[in-house]
């Protein structure tokens, strides 16, 4: 959200009248200290202050705010680390449904009270509006109440645009300006009231606290139980939770991952691997009676280089595991070599031919996907697919050649395994990445016959290729469901474990 935007009248420097009362409603978080000695006296200015509040505002009291899964509103404050403080009041503030939220610190004693910073936050705005220290008196601490109450009558006069209205740069400057001549009123009416102020910082955006690893360990140096021991959630699930602002119910949900999920994906794919079919015919016919006299035939599957398109199916078993089955269609190629040598007069061999041709592939594989309450998250993978290559058939007429038969279409299997990536770009649909090793295992990689007595004088030779290669794939994957293990419906927000 944008700054306040504000509509000050001429008469604004004028002290607003006390009996007005509004409807902005206000949240006064626990005054706090680091010096516990302290603790009491921060609190009866803190109580002070919301009595002189509900004179003319709505004052949302601490308890009423909706407590989190395991504990209460009041426990969330106590337990903020102390370079926290306020951003912690801005949570509760916003949890309680405030416009204003109020924090103050008691930072040292003086000599006629205590010290205390004072931060008035723009909940709706995500924002502190001014931070300043002043001096309250023992014998005095209405007048700081009176003077804080009435900085946020000053602010809360003001118009907002609708969320929904159009921006209009000249308006929005004219708002600011009008913003800022508000705030400097406003102090000066606290000087007037008060003394001299320590202003320690004016409009500055306001985060959610972050975690630290340090964090963790104070809770468990100070819990029995730990608040992510007893969420059932791991230290860096629950720091990740924390992180991110998001509530009990739906980092839950996110934990859940893929499990009973069904899984559709659809991919394009490139690069090497067993794609290549390797045959080689040669035979050699005696000039004096036109009998074959010797044949040779090989066929094997080599490396080399191919496109197509991959679509699976998935359920997820575990959060962070899938089993699916695929098929796959892609364009390999295939080597070929047909050579006839007449005995009493050879020739040399013709180069080989190298067509594209189509081939599929069917098979099984399971995904791993880590960090399944990440948006990105990494992802290991394996499987075994049957690959079946192209025959010579489909680039030789087999009638053409009589002289020998064609092996069989080459069929291997192939294992893949390797790394990848999916960004979750919705609750259903998420886009992946892998990179994946294929090594083939078994099949028919090399085929060879012989027959008749002769030799050739020049016989093929296999390319001997291992076939191992690595490919790419990237797409889209569709999640479905899940057809178990929904989410509780007592896990709504603000539930509190009652029936």
């Amino acid at each position: 959200m944008g700054a306040l935007l504000l509509a000050i009248p001429a008469a604004a420097a004028d002290p607003l009248e006390p009996e007005v009362f509004r409807l902005d409603a206000v949240f006064v978080s626990v005054f706090r200290t680091p010096d516990e000695a302290l603790s009491e006296r921060a609190r009866a200015i803190e109580r002070g202050l919301v009595d002189k509040l509900q004179e003319r505002h709505l004052v949302v009291p601490l308890e009423r705010v909706a407590g989190f899964d395991d504990y209460s509103a009041e426990t969330y404050l106590l337990a903020c680390p102390q370079d926290r403080w306020d951003g912690c009041a801005y949570v509760i503030g916003d949890r309680g449904r405030a416009d204003w939220a109020v924090s103050g610190v008691v930072t040292r004693e003086v000599e006629t009270g205590l010290m205390v910073q004072t931060s008035i936050i723009d909940v709706k705005g995500s924002r502190t509006v001014v931070q300043f220290a002043v001096t309250v008196p023992d014998d005095d601490q209405e007048s700081y109440a009176e003077a804080v109450a009435s900085f946020i009558d000053r602010l809360s006069a003001g118009e907002r645009t609708p969320e929904s209205a159009e921006v209009d740069p000249a308006l929005e400057a004219q708002k600011r300006r009008l913003e800022k001549e508000a705030i400097a009123q406003g102090l000066a009416a606290l000087e007037e009231e008060l003394g001299a102020l320590d202003i320690s910082e004016e409009g500055f955006d306001l985060d959610a606290p972050r975690l630290t690893d340090a964090d963790l360990q104070r809770y468990r140096d100070r819990d029995s139980v730990t608040p992510w021991e007893s969420l059932g959630m791991t230290a860096a699930q629950y720091k990740r939770m924390r992180n991110r602002g998001m509530d009990v119910q739906s980092f839950r949900a996110r934990l859940k991952g893929r499990q009973g999920k069904v899984l559709v994906r659809g991919s394009l794919m490139a690069g090497g691997g067993p794609n290549q079919v390797n045959t080689d015919l040669r035979w050699a016919i005696d000039a004096s009676n036109g009998q074959v006299v010797r044949t040779e035939v090989f066929q094997e599957v080599v490396g080399g280089w191919s496109f197509g398109a991959m679509g699976e199916a998935g359920l997820g078993v575990l959060p962070w595991l899938d089993v699916s089955v695929f098929a796959t269609t892609e364009v390999g190629s295939i080597r070929w070599v047909l050579h006839p040598e007449t005995v009493q007069d050879p020739r040399v061999p013709d180069e080989p031919v190298v067509q594209p041709v189509g081939a599929v592939a069917v098979g099984g594989r399971a995904t791993v996907a880590l960090f399944p309450d990440l948006e990105v998250h990494p992802t290991v993978g394996g499987g075994v697919a049957l690959w079946f290559g192209p025959g010579l058939f489909r680039v030789v007429d087999p009638a053409s050649v009589p002289q020998a038969n064609f092996p069989d279409p080459a069929q291997v299997l192939v294992v893949h395994a390797g790394p990848g990536v999916e960004l979750e770009a919705s609750k259903e649909i998420s886009l992946f990445a892998r990179l994946e090793l294929g090594v083939p295992i078994a099949g028919s990689g090399l085929v060879r016959e012989t027959s008749g007595d002769a030799s050739l004088q020049y016989p093929g030779t296999p390319l001997g290729s291992s076939g191992v290669g690595v490919r790419g794939a990237a797409g889209i994957q569709v999640a479905f469901g899940p057809l178990w293990g929904k989410a509780d419906d007592r896990r709504r927000p603000g539930y509190t474990g009652a029936p």
